[in-house]
């Protein structure tokens, strides 16, 4: 993905050497990058994860063996990036089918300008947006994946670390419940203070205190040798 100080490129997969080079000028006004121009599915299907575009622009009929839905769906098994259909046939079948591979958008031709334009800035800015949210994602997995191996060694501890971003209400409290309900002990580390700032009924019952006195505790008063490095 281009930084939001860089022009985007595109790569365009289209057999029409006259439409090819119409879009080329459009998007050449609209100040994007032309990362590459093919004529055919299976060119793109090779030359995708080399070129590495911000976004494809798809012609769907395409000349040859492959059309440009097929080459899209082998692109997306490879490579995360952003397909916007074009075509000068609006058959529902047609339509349907490539409505299966997931497309970002779909433009019908002859392009038009001002549509292209935004049609393109939205599609970057969703999959910008998705990027962000499967960092995010793929984040939060790796560490209750991390606590769920710390429990597994008898750990007492499980540190959950919570993105600053993640403000959702209704997602914190399905998180809140859950950990209230583990057969596990859980505690909730504060990093800066190491003082416990959440912990379960289970933790409760095992060490013998009540919640509000946990609450006034640190991992170092349950088990004196746990210092900030080993936690």
């Amino acid at each position: 993905m281009t930084s939001p100080h860089m022009p985007a490129s595109v790569l365009i997969v289209e057999d029409d050497s006259l439409v090819a080079q119409d879009i080329v000028l459009q998007l050449a006004e609209l100040g994007y990058d032309i990362a590459g121009l093919l004529p055919s599915g299976e060119e793109a299907v090779q030359q995708a994860a080399r070129l590495k575009p911000d976004i494809i622009l798809m012609d769907i009929m395409l000349a040859g063996s492959m059309d440009g839905i097929e080459a899209a769906r082998q692109i997306q098994l490879n490579s995360n990036i952003p397909v916007v259909f074009l075509t000068a046939h609006a058959d529902q079948e047609l339509v349907t089918r490539a409505l299966s591979t997931r497309p970002f958008a779909y433009l019908q031709k002859p392009l038009k300008q001002r549509e292209l334009e935004l049609t393109l800035e939205l599609v970057l800015l969703r999959h910008r947006l998705e990027e962000q949210t499967r960092a995010r994602q793929q984040t939060l997995e790796q560490n209750v994946s991390a606590s769920r191996q710390a429990l597994q060694s008898a750990s007492l501890t499980m540190q959950q670390l919570v993105h600053q971003q993640q403000r959702d209400q209704t997602s914190l409290q399905r998180f809140s419940d859950a950990l209230e309900d583990s057969a596990d002990a859980i505690f909730l580390i504060d990093r800066a203070s190491m003082r416990f700032i959440d912990v379960n009924r289970t933790a409760c019952a095992t060490l013998g205190y009540s919640k509000a006195e946990l609450l006034e505790m640190g991992p170092h008063d349950i088990k004196p040798y746990f210092n900030r490095q080993m936690l």
